[in-house]
């Protein structure tokens, strides 16, 4: 294929021929040349915006720079200023008031994530043209998304805000905690009833509820070692767990109505609901039991007494049940079976036992408890 072809059939008013030729690269891209890939990814760009193409072969234009989007040669201009312009033009992220669920959309956001998660200096682009503003924004005003917008918006934030306390603090403007409760406790209510559960699709309630939770751990990782390097200062400032407090209420849900996943309890979503529990400190969880008892425990009439032996028990379950899993021999110094060689045993069980300590720092009562339930017994 030569340049020459490329641009007459992206010049040309058949949108049958574009599109045979969108569908011709995602079957064998190898027929591109490097120069003719980056032309062909330069003119889309300036095609998508100029050209009055329906909504139809903007979608497939976009799914084919998704596809040559993979590696950066070649596509130099996708990950360029112009690039991300356009991305957010044809997403909707560069005026909110008039943003589209479409699959057209869709493809953007895809496109757009992708290209943050390969190239760093993206993420200016994105900045620099009110893409994390208008993230935030579009969650503090709209409802009612599609998964697809919920998982990818919360994807391009995870990205976003690794180490980055302004941006999380320009979120906040935007009421960020409250977005995320809201998408975490719709997607897990969808878990729970198994409304929508689809598990082959790429983009399902439990994958938006993953991502919505590494979002949340990035951001209170962010903002709470922001606030420790500011300690000494005079700033009263909210802290992390209080601002995103209301987060905990699904973070509960999952751990203790949801089953955990098999063979290995702790993996998503569980696995991320106890990574952002541990930066919640006692004060904060304890104050979320007692507020939302009843939707946690399913219980209205629980007891501390049980509150606490309940808690106990799916605590230490998770850790024994993902230890027997891991290292079955009982010898973790021993390599272990074939198909658990590539876990991370440290990794896996850390956050979890970081959890656990936790609680017992916080109540003295569940002491007890969780030595009963992890400690050998004296014969």
């Amino acid at each position: 294929m030569s340049i020459l072809d490329i641009s007459s059939t992206l010049n040309s008013s058949n949108e049958d021929d574009i599109i045979s030729l969108f569908k011709l690269i995602e079957k064998d891209p190898t027929v591109l040349s490097l120069d003719d890939k980056s032309t062909l990814v330069d003119s889309l760009l300036t095609q998508l915006m100029k050209a009055n193409w329906s909504e139809q072969t903007k979608t497939v234009g976009l799914q084919t720079l998704k596809l040559l989007g993979r590696t950066i040669e070649g596509s130099e201009s996708l990950f360029s200023e112009k690039g991300t312009k356009v991305l957010l033009k044809m997403s909707g992220l560069d005026s909110v008031d008039t943003f589209q669920d479409t699959v057209l959309a869709h493809e953007a956001l895809k496109c757009l994530a992708n290209c943050i998660l390969l190239d760093e200096k993206t993420k200016l682009y994105l900045e620099n043209n009110n893409g994390v503003a208008n993230c935030g924004r579009l969650l503090q005003i709209k409802s009612n998304y599609t998964m697809d917008v919920q998982f990818l918006i919360c994807r391009i934030l995870f990205f976003m805000t690794v180490n980055r306390c302004d941006i999380v603090k320009q979120l906040m403007d935007y009421d960020i905690a409250q977005s995320t409760e809201k998408i975490l406790l719709e997607n897990v209510q969808k878990i729970k009833t198994g409304e929508n559960l689809n598990m082959s699709a790429p983009i399902n309630p439990v994958s938006v509820v993953n991502e919505a939770l590494k979002m949340l751990f990035n951001m209170m990782l962010a903002y709470g070692r922001q606030q420790q390097q500011q300690q000494s200062s005079s700033s009263s400032s909210i802290s992390a767990p209080e601002y995103f407090s209301q987060c905990l209420l699904p973070i509960f849900q999952i751990i203790f109505q949801i089953p955990p996943p098999q063979p290995l309890p702790l993996s998503p979503p569980h696995s991320h609901a106890i990574h952002a529990l541990m930066q919640y400190p006692y004060s904060v969880i304890l104050q979320i039991w007692r507020e939302h008892n009843n939707a946690i425990f399913n219980s209205p009439d629980l007891t501390v007494e049980q509150g606490r032996a309940f808690v106990t028990k799916k605590m230490t379950e998770l850790l024994q049940e993902s230890l027997m899993f891991l290292i079955p021999n009982d010898d973790p110094d021993e390599q272990g079976p074939p198909d658990r060689q590539q876990y991370n045993v440290d990794a896996i069980l850390s956050p979890i036992i970081l959890v656990i300590r936790n609680l017992a720092h916080g109540d003295i009562h569940l002491r007890p408890l969780i030595a009963n339930a992890l400690l050998p017994q004296q014969r």
